[in-house]
């Protein structure tokens, strides 16, 4: 899995852009925002076109990308951003930009967290916040990790699936309670990372409202950095549990040449020292060579 570089320069691509006719859309996974906010600043900064972005579960923001009008997707995971770049609207393949590890938060600074999540194991504890499993990559990972427990059958018990990493970055940072459903939907652990396959489900126990959250699985990117970080403490998963992801770009057919050339610029821009620079100070590795 090589990180292509682009084949125009940036300022190439500019000469044939109208900035004043040009917007680029983009839908991104939650994970993205902290870094591509300031991307996108600066990339309107440098070429004076406008972006426009809107987050949410990879899942979901795949499937809103298969109308017209989106421009760019980032997805969380490369088999996500497969989807859309082996459909019609695709204008490429998939570009990986980045290697993301999966995070174990906990709360407070009494436990220091375990890369191999033995503190899941412990004795009164609360709810573990996790993302979408059908939706969110990193909710699938977490539950592939939590069911190679010993204490799985328990663990699963305290587990709160939210619908996207947004959520569970703001379910940790507030500290009231989180409404709860009667029941809680998770994957069964099985290991379907390289597929999209709907994985098993089982129906949980949800904990009794009033149990405090005191861990969570995140993206490293939305704990980097960001205030989540200092409610906790959080390192992140052995990889020998489970792999990491690769967040992963596709550019679609824009509504108009001029939408086009937009997108292959900001693009372009992702791939460049600048773009890279701003991903790395995000909390975004290097992507795999």
């Amino acid at each position: 899995m090589r990180f292509q570089r682009p084949h125009r320069s940036l300022f190439a691509i500019l000469l044939a852009v109208s900035a004043a006719s040009a917007q680029v859309n983009i839908l991104a996974a939650s994970e993205f925002k902290p870094a591509l906010e300031e991307l996108r600043s600066s990339f309107s900064a440098q070429t004076g076109i406008p972006t426009h972005a809107t987050y949410g579960s990879s899942g979901v923001m795949a499937a809103k990308a298969k109308a017209s009008g989106t421009d760019i997707f980032l997805s969380s995971s490369k088999a996500w951003a497969d989807t859309l770049a082996n459909g019609p609207r695709a204008e490429g393949p998939a570009l990986v930009l980045a290697t993301t590890p999966v995070c174990i938060w906990t709360r407070g600074t009494g436990v220091e967290p375990d890369p191999r999540l033995a503190q899941l194991q412990r004795d009164n504890v609360g709810r573990i916040a996790i993302s979408d499993t059908f939706k969110s990559p990193d909710g699938r990972i977490a539950v592939q990790a939590m069911h190679s427990l010993a204490g799985w059958p328990e663990i699963r018990r305290r587990i709160l699936m939210l619908p996207d990493p947004g959520d569970v970055g703001d379910s940790v940072a507030k500290p009231l309670p989180v409404a709860e459903p009667d029941t809680v939907v998770a994957d069964t652990g099985k290991d379907t990372s390289k597929t999209l396959a709907k994985p098993s489900k089982v129906a949980v126990k949800a904990p009794k409202p009033h149990i405090p959250l005191t861990d969570a699985f995140l993206p490293q990117p939305l704990l980097w950095g960001t205030p989540i970080a200092g409610t906790g403490r959080w390192v992140p998963i052995d990889t020998s549990l489970v792999p990491p992801l690769y967040p992963s770009v596709v550019r679609l057919k824009s509504i108009n040449p001029t939408r086009g050339d937009a997108a292959k610029a900001f693009l372009a821009f992702l791939q460049s020292p600048r773009g890279r620079s701003i991903l790395r100070a995000k909390g975004f590795q290097p992507p795999p060579e």
